[in-house]
This record gives C-alpha cells, sequence and structure tokens, in this order.
C-alpha cells in the first residue's frame, strides 16, 4: 500500500482526539461509579440500623412472629438481596436469600436492648443498580467519543483536501515541468508565497544537472581511451606472464571449478603428465593422493568463503606413473574472467620430506640415548643412597645382635625401623622419577603433600601446601622429578633438625614461563646452624637448570624457580 500524507495526518488526529477524549470520560466514569458505591453502603447502613432499632424488644422478648414480620417487611424491598437474623447466642431466627449468585454489599450490625446485647443482624444489597448506571455512563462517553471523532474525520478531510492536496497538486505539476525539460513557471508566478524558494532550488538543480550531465559524457569518453589502453596493457602482460612461467623452476597453476584451465611446463613435469593432458581437462582431484583430497577440500573452503584470502600447505600428489609424491603448494583466490579462481605455485618436496625423516630418526634415537643415560645416572643415585642405609642397617643389626640390654636394643631396632622406612621412600621416589610417563604434575603435588605431612606431624609441625598449575599438560621428566623431591625432602630435613617451627608453608607453581617451589617456615630464621643441605638443594637444582635462593626473614624461606619449558644442562643427563 502506497503511502499516503492525508491518511496519516487524519489517523494521527484521531487517535490524538480519542486519546484527549478517553481521559476526562473514563475520570468520570471511575469517580460516578465510586459515588454509586458510595451511595448504595450508605443506604445498606441505614437498613441495617433501622431493621436493628425495629428488632430491640422482639429479640429480647424473643417474639419469633414480630422478627419474621419484621425481617420479610425489609426482605420484599428490590434491593436487599440476603437477611439473616440471630439471637446473642448465634440462634438463627429468619434467614432468607433470593438466591442471585452477583456481587453483594454486606452489613453486619449487632442489636441491642437497653445496653444488653440480644441479637445480631446481617444484610446484603446487590451491585445491580450500581452496575447500570456505570452501563449508562459507560455508554454516553463512548457515544460522545464517536461523534467527536466523526466530526473530526470529516473535518480534516474538508481542510486537507483544500489546503495539503491541492498545493501538493500544484507542486507535482511545476516538478513534472521540470522533469520533462522544460524551464517552468518563474517563481513570482507561483500560487503559494511557499513554493518560491521551492522553485528556485529547482531551478539550480537542473543547472548543476546539464553541467554534471555534460561533465560525465566528458567523462564517459576518457575512460573509452583508458579501457583501450588498458587491454592492449592486459594482452602485453598476459604475454609476459606466459614467457614468465614456461621458463619458471616452480610449477604455476590456474584452476576454476576443479578444474585445471593453465599448468606451465614445470608444473606438468612434477606430476608426470604434458600440459595439453592437463588444461582444460583433469580435475585438481585427479592428481591428489585420496587420504589428502580432504586437506585440498578445506583449504579451496577457506579461500572461496572469503575466510583468507592465500594459503601455504603440504598434500601428498599422484603422479601419472602412479608414484605418490610430497608437495609444498601456495595459491590465492583471484577472480579470472569475471568468476572465483585459484592462481598459486607448487614444487616437489619429496627429497625434503626424505630428509627431515631421517633427521627426526635421528632425533628420536639421541632421545632414547638420553634417557637410557639418565636413567643409569637415577639408578646410581638410587644405589648410593640405598648403599648408605642398608650399611647402617646392617652395623646396627649387628650391634643390636651383640647387645645384651634391652633399653639398648630398643633403640637400635627403632633407628633400623626409621632406615627402612627412609629407604623404601627412596625406592618410592625413584620408581616414580623412572615411570615418567605416568606421573603429571597433580601427582607430583600429592606425592609432595604426603612426604612432608609424614615427615612433620610426628616432631607436631603443621603443614599446609598449595597448588597451582596453570600449564600442567607436559609431564614432568624423570630427572626433575628426582632433584625437585630430593630438594623439597632436604629443606623439610633441615626445618626439623634446626629452625624450631611449629608451621610450613608450601607452595608449587607451574607457569607458561617457569616452575617455582617456595618451602618457608616460621622458626629461627638466621640463627638456625649451618650445614651441607644449603648447597646440596642448590646443586641439585643446577642440574635441572634451575636456580635456588635462601632468605632468613621471619623464619626460612627455600625458594626454588625453574625456567620453562624445561631446559637441562647436558651435565643433568651425561
Amino acid at each position: 500500500m502506497n503511502k499516503s500524507i492525508s491518511r496519516n495526518l487524519t489517523l494521527s488526529l484521531i487517535i490524538v482526539v480519542t486519546l484527549v477524549s478517553v481521559t476526562p470520560i473514563f475520570i468520570s466514569y471511575i469517580r460516578s461509579s465510586r459515588e454509586a458505591m458510595r451511595e448504595l453502603e450508605a443506604r445498606a447502613s441505614e437498613y441495617a440500623t433501622s431493621i436493628a432499632n425495629m428488632l430491640s424488644h422482639p429479640l429480647w422478648n424473643m417474639d419469633k412472629s414480630a422478627i419474621n414480620q419484621i425481617g420479610n417487611f425489609y426482605f420484599s424491598y428490590a434491593d436487599i438481596e440476603k437477611i439473616k437474623i440471630s439471637d446473642d447466642l448465634g440462634e438463627v431466627y429468619l434467614d432468607l436469600k433470593k438466591g442471585r449468585d452477583e456481587p453483594l454489599i454486606v452489613k453486619t450490625s449487632e442489636v441491642y436492648h437497653g445496653g444488653t446485647l440480644v441479637g445480631r443482624l446481617q444484610i446484603s444489597l446487590s451491585e445491580e443498580k450500581v452496575r447500570e448506571i456505570n452501563k449508562r455512563i459507560l455508554f454516553a462517553g463512548l457515544l460522545t467519543i464517536f461523534i467527536i471523532v466523526l466530526s473530526m474525520v470529516i473535518m480534516t478531510g474538508f481542510l486537507l483536501r483544500r489546503f495539503l492536496k491541492n498545493p501538493l497538486n500544484a507542486l507535482s505539476a511545476i516538478v513534472d515541468s521540470y522533469s520533462s525539460g522544460n524551464s517552468g513557471p518563474a517563481a513570482y508566478d507561483m500560487p503559494f508565497v511557499e513554493f518560491k524558494p521551492f522553485v528556485t532550488v529547482l531551478k539550480d538543480m537542473r543547472n548543476r544537472i546539464d553541467l554534471q550531465m555534460e561533465q560525465l559524457q566528458k567523462s564517459h569518453n576518457e575512460l573509452e581511451r583508458r579501457v583501450e589502453e588498458r587491454t592492449k596493457e592486459l594482452a602485453e602482460s598476459e604475454e609476459k606472464f606466459k614467457i614468465l612461467t614456461e621458463k619458471s623452476l616452480v610449477g604455476v597453476y590456474l584452476i576454476q571449478d576443479n578444474i585445471f584451465q593453465y599448468v606451465n611446463a614445470k608444473a606438468a613435469e612434477i606430476i608426470g603428465y604434458s600440459v595439453d593432458e592437463i588444461t582444460g581437462k583433469m580435475s585438481v582431484k585427479d592428481i591428489v593422493f585420496d587420504e589428502d583430497v580432504h586437506i585440498l577440500e578445506e583449504n579451496f573452503r577457506r579461500r572461496f568463503s572469503g575466510e583468507v584470502d592465500s594459503v601455504n600447505y603440504e598434500i601428498r600428489l599422484k603422479r601419472k606413473s602412479g608414484r605418490i609424491i610430497y608437495s609444498e603448494l601456495f595459491g590465492s583466490r583471484m577472480d579470472f574472467r569475471g568468476r572465483p579462481s585459484i592462481i598459486g605455485t607448487f614444487i616437489d618436496i619429496t627429497e625434503r620430506k626424505k630428509a627431515e625423516e631421517t633427521l627426526r630418526e635421528k632425533a628420536r634415537l639421541e632421545d632414547e640415548r638420553r634417557n637410557l643415560l639418565e636413567k643409569e645416572r637415577m639408578l646410581m643415585e638410587l644405589h648410593d643412597g640405598l648403599g648408605g642405609i642398608t650399611t647402617n642397617i646392617s652395623l646396627l643389626a649387628e650391634l643390636a645382635s651383640n647387645s645384651s640390654r634391652t633399653e639398648e636394643m630398643k633403640k637400635l631396632i627403632e633407628t633400623i625401623a626409621a632406615l627402612s622406612k627412609e629407604g623404601h621412600s627412596e625406592v618410592r621416589t625413584f620408581m616414580q622419577g623412572l615411570d615418567s610417563k605416568g606421573t603429571d604434575w597433580h601427582t607430583l603435588g600429592a606425592e609432595l603433600r604426603k612426604q612432608g605431612i609424614s615427615m612433620l606431624e610426628p616432631h607436631g609441625i603443621a603443614f599446609d601446601m598449595a597448588l597451582s598449575l596453570e600449564n600442567a599438560e607436559e609431564q614432568p621428566g624423570s630427572l626433575i622429578y628426582i632433584n625437585l623431591f630430593r630438594i623439597f625432602k632436604e629443606a623439610i630435613t633441615n626445618i626439623i633438625k634446626h629452625s624450631e617451627a611449629k608451621t610450613v608453608n608450601v607452595a608449587l607453581g607451574l607457569a607458561p614461563d617457569k616452575l617455582t617451589l617456595a618451602i618457608k617456615d616460621n622458626g629461627m630464621g638466621e640463627k638456625r646452624g649451618k650445614g651441607r643441605g644449603i648447597s646440596n638443594m642448590k646443586v641439585r637444582a643446577e642440574e635441572i637448570g634451575g636456580d635456588l635462593n635462601v632468605t632468613f626473614k621471619n623464619g626460612t624461606t627455600v625458594c626454588l624457580e625453574v625456567p620453562m619449558p624445561l631446559k637441562y644442562p647436558d651435565r643433568a643427563v651425561n
């Protein structure tokens, strides 16, 4: 439907007038309805008071006949729907109801005789008269709105035709005159004063259009000349492109609709076909290894969807002889003859892939050699650690067998038990380190927590450990597992022996750039004794490429930092 100013203006005025008219009518309706309800409630109160006064003596004398006579008399009133009379003890003398199911105004009154409660009265009045009054008011309001709206439509139609449509028709005639190429009427001949500026603007616009048309013709002639020159340059560029590609050392191709529209001699040589066998005949999928077709299709999709402009990727190709070769392709999206196409280059990288595979095999063998050396070194440490423990156990067992005193034998056996427990811990630590493939950072944290609790609780020292593992995908190697565990155990041992601490707090953190282990106690700090513990911990930190610092302020803090990713010094695995 076409838009109409007069229709929209008329509808707008009707809506405004309707809204303005509805408001006072609605307010009057609400006010009248409330007034009618107040009158009805006042009438109900008057009825209740009058009937209560008349029932005072009959209720006092228990005159049921008089009570029924008074009740039936008032029940005959049209607006009384229900009347109920009972004595002070609740015995009902009269209960009348007309049976109409509608809203009621209910009034309850107590009946007194000489100041004594002798009964109760309840009457209910119908709201029907109030609703009738409301209906009349509503009908009158709607009729008023209809008359106002009808009058407004008639007046608006007349005024719009006189003061809007006639001027617009005159203005349309003026515009048609200018659009047909005529000069149009002069500004002083306008039927309405308001049209004079508009006619002036139309004349200026017509002059500008004529000038622009002249300039457009000149531009068109210049564009034709440039197109002719560009066509010649393009033909020369195509000739240069062919010369360049035919002498290129890489394969050049142009694909449209999955068909090779162009390949140079080098491209044909790489896949073992002639240029004529490929151009305009072969699909690109014909030369791609079946298992790699999905790679080709995905890269086509990304370029044609506009996700990327160009891609560089590796893919396997099938030569005419059936031999599979590796190729590296580069291709960009372009428009060729007004349609989307792919242009790019590719080279044969089969020999390079073979060399890379050889290097990877060498690296794998080198990793295996380093892992064997690392495990041999850890086994030597295990041998040295357990060797000292077993030697001590053997000597203590010999002393116990030669001792005749029960107390001395008990102490020796307790010492042997402690050494056995320490040996078990050593074996467990090294077994976890050797099985590094099944160990992650969370497992390492759990083992450290377990070790700390088992070492500190017998001495009444509280232990707490916090883990922050942001980069826990990479597993800890055997070497870092063993050395981290050794540093932790050495630090806890020093706290037990020297610090007189009550609490120990440990924090293990793994971030993308570094690994941190902080062990802090609230003991003696700088007053603690000196030994080889700190130097041993620093040596172990250096073995995994880390740095260990010890500070003595409000207790002792041992802080280990290892750069990530882990890069061990050569001596750590030799």
